[in-house]
């Protein structure tokens, strides 16, 4: 379980004040009913205009571990440098079990994307 914001705002929008509050007391919430604080974080809408690198950088002073967007695609090795902007693999709700597993094994990035990867800033 990660943090995600307490209003689910467009970051890349917020002050820094409200940038860092919406994190912050986001965390501190999931911290005080799991009784473990989260290392993770979702961008609320995840794409290159709504997260960069100020973002990125108000995870990493707060003590996150890795924030990922909703840029589709799988980690590689490019992204060790990159882990407060990971892309992900949504899982949808209208999933089933053989879209799940094309998705994780990586098999629908390739067929929507060949020979393309998602290296994010």
């Amino acid at each position: 379980i990660g943090a995600h914001t307490v209003s689910h705002p467009l970051l890349s929008n917020e002050s820094k004040q409200s940038l860092y509050k919406e994190i912050e007391e986001s965390r501190d919430y999931l911290k005080r009913c799991l009784g473990t604080e989260p290392e993770y974080f979702a961008y609320p809408f995840g794409d290159p205009s709504a997260c960069d690198r100020r973002e990125a950088l108000a995870l990493e002073e707060l003590g996150f571990t890795s924030g990922f967007t909703t840029r589709h695609g799988h980690l590689f090795p490019e992204h060790s440098d990159r882990q407060f902007l990971l892309p992900r693999v949504a899982i949808d709700y209208y999933d089933n079990l053989e879209s799940f597993t094309m998705k994780l094994s990586g098999v629908q990035a390739i067929c929507d994307r060949p020979f393309q990867r998602v290296v994010t800033v």
